[in-house]
This record gives structure tokens, sequence and C-alpha cells, in this order.
């Protein structure tokens, strides 16, 4: 096994980021997924996505948007952390990321952070599907990992590899990806061309491998998964 694949197992096993994003839609429920977001020091809000998240008792490192569903009380209780960005070319979540790369970097020296994103799907359907889509945008620019209550998502180009109970569902939504292998899974995989095609496989070995040539989502039942 080549040293990034080891490096990029042992970050999926370990869970260790640099900062938490916290989007304004479905905040997570589960116990497991808040225990994750307690150990992180940084926490990035979008905008009214810290309207839930101080109401659930947590506290901002910084929060970002252009200001439209962050509460007037919110908005001045916070004012010294909130990032105000008005244009309408990307939207909250991608402003968060940007807003966090640049934290982490000043602050803390760290150049290519390991990032999480909750609460960024559910309530809007429109919102949910390019939340999960901007993934893929954002990898040359930090490694950002989506939880929810339910998946665990990410966006790989070309080559991705897991350590996974077996049976574990795994489903892949190809963006752009051509030439697809895979070992671990138990269904063969193909050039998707339609969304729906990936979706529902299952592991049948600990470790998942699937390699192509260019973009795509991969969508993992996070039940079964320990951390």
């Amino acid at each position: 096994m080549a040293e990034n694949d080891e490096k990029r197992i042992t970050i999926m096993l370990k869970k260790h980021f640099d900062a938490v994003i916290i989007g304004n839609g479905s905040f997570p429920k589960s116990a497991r997924v808040r225990s994750l977001i307690d150990k992180i020091k940084v926490r990035v809000c979008c905008d009214g996505g810290a309207n839930t998240f101080i109401a659930e008792g947590y506290q901002p490192t910084l929060i970002v948007g252009d200001g439209d569903s962050l509460t007037p009380e919110n908005k001045e209780k916070y004012s010294s952390i909130f990032i105000q960005i008005s244009e309408q070319e990307t939207n909250d979540q991608t402003k968060a990321v940007k807003e966090t790369i640049s934290f982490l970097k000043h602050k803390y020296g760290i150049t290519h952070p390991q990032i999480l994103i909750v609460g960024a799907t559910g309530k809007r359907e429109d919102h949910t599907i390019g939340n999960i889509s901007l993934l893929a945008t954002y990898l040359p620019l930090a490694d950002i990992i989506m939880i929810s209550d339910y998946c665990y998502m990410e966006a790989v180009d070309s080559t991705g590899q897991w350590k996974l109970p077996v049976g574990t569902e795994v489903s892949i939504l190809n963006i752009s990806a051509k030439d697809f292998h895979s070992q671990g899974l138990q269904y063969p995989i193909y050039d998707f061309d339609q969304l729906w095609q990936g979706t529902l496989n299952k592991s049948n070995s600990e470790i998942v491998s699937i390699t192509a040539n260019g973009l795509f989502l991969v969508f993992i039942d996070i039940t079964t998964l320990t951390f």
C-alpha cells in the first residue's frame, strides 16, 4: 500500500479534523456525530447555521456569510467574529470553506487542512445537492469530508481507498470520471452515465478501493463506522 493510501485510511479511522464547518441545513441529532464535533477546536458557521449551533449550546469560532439568515440578535452579539461577504457568486458554504482555510493558515500555519462539514444536508433538496456537489470543487484546496446522521460523503479525484466493516453500504455518484475499477465491492462498477447507477453497493472486504480517471462522489453508510 502506498504511503498516501495509508494516510487516507488513517485519517478516516481517527477522524482528525483541523476545523468543522456548520451549514444551515439539518444539524446532526446523532450523539456519535456530535461527539466528533466536540473534539474539534475550530468551528465555523455558515451564516444561519450559527443560529442552531448557538442554540444547541456551542460557541462558534467564526460566522461567515452574507448575513441574510443570521438573526439580528446573533449578528449583534457575535459581531466580532462575523465575516460578512455580500457577493452572490458563491454560496455560504463555499465562503465558509475559503475563510476557514485562510484562518487555519494564518493562525496555525496549516496549508492543506482536514475539514469536516456538517449541517449541509436536509431541508431544501436543491441546497443539499448543491452543497454535496461542491465537495469536488474544494478538492484542490483541502481534504474535506461531509457527514450527516446517515452518510459519510467525500469527493475523489481518480483514486480512493477506505477501510470499512464488511457489509457497509457504499454509493458512487459520477461527476466526470471514466474507466472505473474497484476492489472490495459486492457489485461490479462501470462508467456510470446516470446518477442512480452507482448507488446501493456494498463492501465485501475490509478494504474498498475505487480508481477512475476523473471526479466522483462516494457515500458511505455512517452507521457502520466507528469513531
